[in-house]
């Protein structure tokens, strides 16, 4: 497979070709089988300097890495590598199952752990904020939009993990990591230069979930009042239209009454 390191047309033939799959199904032979070395050598070749075909070998890895790539280190970097910049673009979305996929890979290709967590938390904070959302709509809140200052003036989503870079504003923190690791580490704001370091805004996040939870609250009392007073109606329509059935009956049997009085005659009442 020499043919494909450091040549970028013969990388991109092969993988158009549909050659990286059958490839990575070999590697499930294990470490002891005669093709593993050059599998493993082959797809090297193929991801040298061209993240296309990294993408493609880390989309078709298992779930477990295999053995065989135990010892080979530059290999496992370079699809750490790969396996990082995709989870780090999942992360700032809000697509759950594209960051499930992205955190599956990672385990794969043995990303550290801490990590691997915080993309676990940041699906856990997509599923909440999912939720609230659905609670916010079903109480008919969907067109209340947040404070200003709870969004992330790169992501434009509401802050879970707020942090304040040099520049003095408050960000969303993998937002905000993934420009520090860009190369270009200006402030999306200012541009001006950002230091790397970076400072928890807990005041912020606290207001947000205060907020959150004071919206919802105040909102679901709201509609227990509103339903509490439909019930209140309907039980009133319902006894006042009891009311009025039953004094059409007592009108209908006295007018009954009457009628049969006026056809068979009163009996007379006889002189003392």
């Amino acid at each position: 497979m020499n043919l494909a390191d450091n040549n970028t047309t013969s990388q991109e033939a092969i993988r158009e070709a549909g050659g990286i799959p059958p490839l990575v199904a070999l590697l499930g032979a294990g470490a002891e089988s005669e093709a593993a070395e050059y599998v493993v050598q082959a797809l090297e070749d193929l991801a040298c300097d061209n993240a296309t075909n990294g993408q493609a070998i880390l989309g078709v890895l298992p779930s477990t890495m295999p053995v065989v790539l135990g010892n080979e280190e530059r290999f496992v970097a370079k699809l750490q590598a790969v396996a990082s910049s995709r989870l780090e673009a999942a992360e700032t979305g809000s697509d759950v199952d594209a960051l499930e996929r992205a955190i599956e890979r990672g385990q794969a290709v043995r990303l550290a752990a801490d990590v691997l967590q915080r993309a676990s938390a940041r699906v856990a904070d997509i599923n909440s904020e999912t939720a609230r959302k659905a609670k916010r709509e079903s109480l008919g809140l969907g067109h209340m939009a947040p404070p200003n200052e709870f969004f992330c003036p790169i992501t434009f989503e509401v802050m879970r993990d707020p942090v304040v870079a040099s520049d003095g504003n408050s960000y969303e923190r993998v937002a905000i990591e993934a420009v520090l690791r860009s190369g270009n580490s200006l402030s999306p704001l200012s541009r001006e230069p950002l230091a790397s370091a970076l400072f928890p805004n807990r005041n912020l996040r606290q207001r947000i979930v205060a907020h959150e939870g004071e919206v919802l609250d105040f909102a679901s009392q709201a509609a227990e009042v509103v339903a509490g007073r439909a019930v209140a109606e309907v039980l009133g329509e319902q006894s006042e239209g009891g009311g009025r059935k039953r004094a059409a009956e007592l009108a209908a049997g006295e007018a009954g009454s009457s009628a049969g009085d006026a056809a068979g005659g009163r009996p007379k009442r006889s002189r003392r």
